[in-house]
């Protein structure tokens, strides 16, 4: 058993099980597993068109929605806050067994929706914002 399957939340059939060395989207190359939770697993990647490392988030069936609605919301305006979050760079989707997989991918080692969430939530906000 790996980690995540000892947690009591853990279902198998809601992740997508993916495979060191995979190849998703005809592009991004799997080369590690930086995190997980309960709603989706992060994913460094090689972009092999775009010659770059990035982060590929894949969600649990669902479970990404509102944030894709979020990133997408935050790509096509101005929103002083869209400085604070991490850009999407790509999304798609990857049928399963169980349901349609949502996946985000964005440049490794930014701001999630969460911490920013919680950024605005403390009153802590940037010098700049």
């Amino acid at each position: 058993l790996v980690e995540e399957e000892t947690w009591e939340w853990y279902k198998p059939g809601e992740f997508y099980p993916v495979h060191i060395g995979e190849i998703l989207k005809s592009k991004y190359q799997v080369a590690g597993k930086p995190g997980y939770g309960a709603y989706g697993t992060a994913w460094l990647c090689r972009d092999l068109l775009g010659q770059k490392h990035v982060t590929l988030k894949i969600g649990a069936p669902e479970a990404l929605m509102s944030e894709l609605r979020a990133l997408r919301h935050f790509t096509t305006t101005r929103h002083a806050g869209s400085l604070l979050v991490r850009k999407m760079f790509d999304d798609f989707v990857i049928k399963s067994k169980h349901g349609l997989l949502s996946d985000v991918v964005y440049l490794p080692l930014a701001i999630s929706l969460k911490a920013f969430r919680r950024v605005l939530l403390s009153g802590n906000y940037p010098s700049t914002f």
